[in-house]
C-alpha cells in the first residue's frame, strides 16, 4: 500500500510545478521517513520477541545439559560396573575391552567403543542407500 501511495505522490509532483532536485528530494524524504518508521516497528516487536525466544533457548539449553549429564554419569556408572563384574582380576584388561574390544571369552570383551561406532555406521549407510 506504501507503495501505491509512494507512486501516487510521485505523479502529482510530475504534475506539479515544484523543481527537479525539490521532487527527488521530497520522495527521499518520504521514503526514509516510512524506512524509519517501519525500524522503528520493527525494533520495539523484536526486541521483546528475540528476548523471549532467546532465554526460552537458554532455559532448554539448561535442561538438555543437565540431561546430558544424567546420561553420561548413567553411561559410566554401566561400564564401571561392567568391567568390576566381567574383570574383576584384571579391570585394566576390561577398560582395554571397552575401549577396543579384547579376545577373552566374556561378555564385554566384543563390544567396545570402536565395534559400536562401526554398528552405528554401517546402520546409518544402510538406511540412507535404502531410502
Amino acid at each position: 500500500m506504501a507503495d501505491k501511495c509512494l507512486i501516487r505522490i510521485e505523479k502529482l509532483l510530475k504534475k506539479s510545478s515544484i523543481a527537479g532536485t525539490k521532487k527527488e528530494e521530497i520522495i527521499s524524504l518520504i521514503k526514509q521517513s516510512v524506512a524509519e518508521k517501519k525500524l522503528s516497528n520493527i525494533d520495539e516487536i523484536s526486541v521483546d520477541k528475540i528476548s523471549k525466544e532467546v532465554s526460552e533457548q537458554i532455559k532448554l539449553q539448561k535442561k538438555l545439559n543437565k540431561r546430558n549429564a544424567i546420561e553420561n554419569e548413567i553411561k559410566i556408572r554401566r561400564l564401571t560396573e561392567l568391567v568390576l563384574t566381567e574383570f574383576p582380576d584384571n579391570p585394566l584388561e576390561g577398560l582395554t575391552a571397552i575401549m577396543v574390544g579384547s579376545n577373552n571369552r566374556v561378555v564385554a570383551a566384543r563390544s567396545s567403543a570402536a565395534v559400536q561406532q562401526n554398528a552405528t555406521v554401517n546402520h546409518w549407510l544402510l538406511d540412507l542407500m535404502l531410502n
